[in-house]
C-alpha cells in the first residue's frame, strides 16, 4: 500500500501543476487591436481633405492624427466612428500626413502607416461684370472684383462662410 502511495502522490502533484499552469494560459480577450491599413487621403479643396481606411475587427472608434510637413509632430485632428473622416480648415498648398489608431474601450492599436496629401491651390476668378443671375461664391475660390460690381434686382449672391 505504501508503494502505491509513493508512486501516486508525485503523479497527482504533476497533474495538478499541469492543470494550474494550463489554466493560466487561457486568453480572456484580445491582447491588442491591429493597426488600421490602406489609409488613403485625397484633397477635396484648398482647405479640406478626405481620409479613409480599412476597418479593424473589434474597433469601436478611430483616432485621426495630422502632421504638417514631412517631419512634423502628430496631433489630434479628431475621432470617427466609421472608416472615413473629413478634415477642414487647412492651409492651401500644404503637405499633411495622417495616421489612424483604432480603439475599443481601453485597447488601442498601434498607429497606421502615415499617408501624405497636398492640399490644392485656391482657385481664382475675376468678376468684371454685374451679377444678373443667382450666383454662389465658394470658400475654396479667390474672387477678384474688377471695378464696381452690382447685383441686379431679382438676382441673389450667396457668399459661403470663409470666402
Amino acid at each position: 500500500m505504501r508503494a502505491v502511495r509513493r508512486q501516486f502522490l508525485p503523479a497527482l502533484t504533476m497533474i495538478s501543476l499541469g492543470l494550474l499552469t494550463a489554466c493560466g494560459d487561457d486568453p480572456v480577450g484580445p491582447e491588442q487591436l491591429s493597426a488600421p491599413s490602406s489609409v488613403t487621403v485625397s484633397a477635396t479643396g484648398p482647405t479640406a481633405v478626405s481620409v479613409s481606411w480599412t476597418a479593424v475587427s473589434g474597433a469601436t472608434s478611430y483616432s485621426v492624427e495630422r502632421s504638417v510637413g514631412a517631419s512634423g509632430d502628430f496631433s489630434s485632428a479628431g475621432t470617427a466612428s466609421t472608416t472615413s473622416f473629413t478634415d477642414s480648415g487647412l492651409s492651401p498648398e500644404t503637405d499633411y500626413r495622417y495616421r489612424i489608431t483604432a480603439t475599443s474601450g481601453s485597447l488601442s492599436s498601434p498607429p497606421s502607416t502615415p499617408a501624405t496629401v497636398r492640399t490644392r491651390a485656391p482657385g481664382s476668378v475675376t468678376i468684371s461684370a454685374d451679377i444678373t443671375s443667382n450666383r454662389t461664391f465658394h470658400a475654396d475660390t479667390v474672387y477678384q472684383l474688377s471695378g464696381f460690381i452690382k447685383v441686379a434686382n431679382g438676382a441673389t449672391l450667396t457668399i459661403q462662410p470663409g470666402t
